[in-house]
């Protein structure tokens, strides 16, 4: 069975378990491993969405689909981009029949809509890259009459506190010379080319930065944020950064580095008077505390 059919059939079918049954059918179907890989791979992005998409062709051509991929390698590298790479998409559109075409754009701008985005890696385990970021544990406090903040929870000191920030978390992968910005959850940012400019003109490479973009306020870091691509100016907008690693550190979610000497690592990127720091990255500067005194004043 065609990959297209099998993804035409997962779209048709509503249930869960239905959905389920169509896999496991194909659990050796190379072709829609394929499809699956290139489409949620949060780290595989094209640099393209819109482009003129040329009328279907009658007969399937056994070239088009491998194409296709191929296209996609060069454009997750940024070996074409602009012009040149939609005019490339067209190209190799024009020997696609409806349905390749259909799924094709699918693809690339990875949203395959099927139903099955959760259940692909519980088919074949570890398919598809997951994107998992640190989060934050609440602490319990208290306060009393006169205002003074109590944390009965325990915490073991010494620890390190920085500022609680009021912007959007965004995490920025850059690997060979090529910089993406994240969501938490994995979506991708394009709204803001000059935290990307300013990442992309630090020397270092295949590195991973993570913290908050912000505005003069949350409204206007949402609306920048969220806005149709080019919509909106991001001139006022900075990225501050509080934790940084290697590329394959981040891949394979385990950095033997304890956050002191990361925390290190990124000031001699961001801070020291060989590399200035580019006016759009900024270090948040916490501080380590050694016990409930210190952590109180600092809050």
């Amino acid at each position: 069975m065609e990959t297209f059919d099998i993804l035409e059939k997962l779209e048709a079918t509503s249930a869960r378990l239905e959905k389920e049954a169509v896999l496991k059918q194909h659990l050796d179907h190379d072709g829609l491993k394929q499809a699956f890989v290139y489409a949620m791979d949060p780290y595989r992005t094209y640099g393209v969405i819109k482009f003129k998409v040329p009328a279907a062709a009658s007969t399937a051509s056994e070239t088009a689909v491998p194409a296709f991929y191929g296209l996609l390698d060069r454009l997750a590298v940024r070996d074409l981009t602009g012009n040149a790479a939609k005019e490339a998409l067209t190209q190799v559109f024009t020997k696609m029949t409806y349905t390749e075409q259909k799924w094709c754009q699918r693809v690339l701008t990875k949203k395959l809509r099927c139903g099955v985005d959760t259940t692909v890696n519980k088919m074949w385990p570890r398919l598809v890259p997951s994107f998992e970021v640190q989060l934050a544990a609440e602490v319990e406090t208290t306060r009393t009459r006169n205002a003074f903040q109590i944390v009965p929870d325990e915490i073991r000191y010494p620890t390190y506190v920085d500022p609680k920030l009021d912007g959007l978390r965004m995490i920025a992968i850059k690997e060979k010379g090529v910089v993406t910005l994240y969501s938490r959850g994995g979506q991708v940012f394009e709204n803001f080319p000059k935290v990307t400019q300013a990442l992309q003109d630090l020397p270092e490479d295949n590195v991973v930065f993570d913290g908050e973009v912000m505005g003069e306020n949350w409204n206007e870091s949402q609306s920048v944020a969220f806005s149709s691509a080019g919509k909106k100016d991001d001139s006022d907008m900075f990225y501050n950064i509080f934790d940084c690693m290697t590329a394959s550190q981040w891949r394979t979610q385990d950095c033997p580095q304890e956050y002191r000497a990361r925390l290190a690592y990124l000031e001699t990127l961001l801070l020291n008077d060989a590399q200035p720091a580019p006016s759009r990255l900024r270090m948040v500067k916490g501080r380590e505390v050694a016990d409930e005194v210190e952590l109180l004043a600092f809050y």
